[in-house]
């Protein structure tokens, strides 16, 4: 809420990091990085993505591409392309980071089930329901494997899968997986909970 504020920090904050630390180091692309984020939560994408193209040169640079941070900056590229309608930069860098995150993480790690669930839903947007199905059908078993059985969280994908199955025409099964979500959430607004 006190992004006017938090924009010129961050941008003293690059100036700094490119005077004192060069135009290679880590920290820069943090905070190239955390301007990005912060653009993106503003819905100023365009802004945002030649910070987080430069912060994914700099992280591949230092850590290589096996790296949490590389992985995360190429998901919050992803998320730009993604919001702005180029879905098939999005797809791109998704699943880039998904194959990553795999790798490194694991495929019962949050990370990977959270890029799953982006991946099914760039699919879901184009209109690929088949591909959606399968995607969130991995991305459900990944945030089952990740999270406690009351996330909400999961019960977020649990929602996104049906919309797909109602696609689909699977009414049972996207009723099923609504009423579990619905569970879930229900038990989230109980007292002690």
């Amino acid at each position: 809420s006190r992004y006017a504020e938090s924009e010129p920090l961050y941008k003293q904050a690059i100036a700094i990091d490119e005077k004192t630390l060069g135009p290679d180091h880590p920290g820069l692309a943090a905070d190239l990085n955390n301007l990005a984020l912060l653009y993106i939560a503003q819905g100023r994408y365009g802004e945002a993505e030649p910070l987080l193209k430069r912060a994914l040169t700099i992280y591949e640079g230092v850590y290589g591409q096996e790296n949490l941070l590389y992985i995360k900056c190429q998901s919050d590229l992803a998320t730009a392309y993604e919001q702005t309608g180029k879905y098939a930069d999005a797809d791109r860098f998704y699943r880039n980071a998904l194959a990553l995150s795999q790798k490194v993480l694991g495929p019962n790690h949050l990370e990977t089930a959270k890029l799953l669930n982006s991946v099914a839903f760039v699919a879901y947007k184009q209109g690929k329901y088949a591909d959606a199905e399968t995607l969130y059908k991995w991305a459900l078993a990944s945030s089952e494997a990740a999270l406690p059985p009351d996330s909400p969280l999961l019960a977020a994908c649990l929602e996104d899968y049906s919309r797909v199955l109602r696609k689909l025409n699977k009414i049972t099964e996207a009723e099923q997986l609504e009423t579990r979500a619905q569970t879930i959430l229900a038990n989230q607004n109980q007292p002690g909970s």
